[in-house]
């Protein structure tokens, strides 16, 4: 058990910044997972309307530029109270033998008229963290 502090263990990277998600947005940048064993995909926004979702999925890709880019397990959905949505995921679920070590985050909202979210990529439990 170590006694370091969260943010000694953990790195947030690959983000999506301020932007209207009704376009499904990607981080443009793929970060290397190669010294971490878990992550998660954090996607948040302004309250959706009635019947509305975030929808949160984390990509995984060759090299930083997101070659070959697809999908990491399943996307995560949150309903109009839930502004923000989580998928997690452990670095051993990625297609690590086809070459698959680079990971972001896409987020979408299937809210009508334009909005406002985001979302990053944490990942913890550093490979020489313990």
């Amino acid at each position: 058990m170590s006694n370091n502090k969260f943010s000694e263990l953990a790195n947030a990277v690959a983000g999506v910044g301020h932007a209207d998600i009704t376009t499904a947005r990607t981080s443009t940048v793929f970060a290397s997972v190669a010294k971490y064993r878990r992550l998660v995909g954090i996607g948040a926004c302004a309250t959706l309307a009635a019947g509305k979702k975030l929808t949160v999925q984390l990509m995984q890709a060759t090299d930083a530029a997101g070659t070959g880019a697809k999908v990491l397990g399943t996307a995560k959905t949150g309903a109009a109270l839930e502004q923000e949505v989580m998928q997690d995921a452990n670095v051993s679920d990625m297609d690590i033998a086809g070459g698959f070590t680079f990971v972001a985050i896409k987020v979408q909202s299937d809210n009508g008229a334009t909005h406002a979210g985001g979302g990053v990529v944490v990942m913890d439990m550093g490979r020489y963290s313990e």
